[in-house]
């Protein structure tokens, strides 16, 4: 990777200049927030700056985020969206069932109370 290449996976924290200081050893202490944004973009764990200064090798991260394409993104939304609206038939079935249930008891007490003298 190209230092400009870690800066843009780092999303600008460290900076190009400040990424210089790091690989040249320049100063001794930088911000927690700039290391472990440093070590996230090598896909290292955020210890891995701290074992490295001790002497050992960085620690691979273990759970890097899935790429998945839009294609996949896209499908799991439509299948997401079948399901919502299938759930929404359901109610709706469930709905129109309770009305005429309401309906029929009404129309019946309507009729036993036609009878009534």
């Amino acid at each position: 990777m190209t230092a400009a290449q870690v800066v843009d996976a780092a999303g600008g924290t460290p900076s190009l200049a400040v990424l210089s200081q790091i690989e040249n050893a320049r100063r001794d202490r930088y911000a927690t927030r700039t290391l472990v944004s440093l070590a996230k973009a090598l896909g290292w764990e955020p210890e891995s700056i701290d074992v490295i200064l001790a002497g050992g090798d960085p620690i691979p991260a273990q759970h890097q985020p899935a790429q998945r394409s839009v294609a996949d993104q896209l499908a799991e939304l439509r299948a997401r969206l079948d399901r919502l609206e299938e759930m929404l038939g359901i109610r709706r079935m469930l709905a129109d069932a309770e009305l005429e249930e309401v309906a029929d008891r009404l129309h019946e007490e309507k009729r036993r109370a036609g009878r009534r003298p």
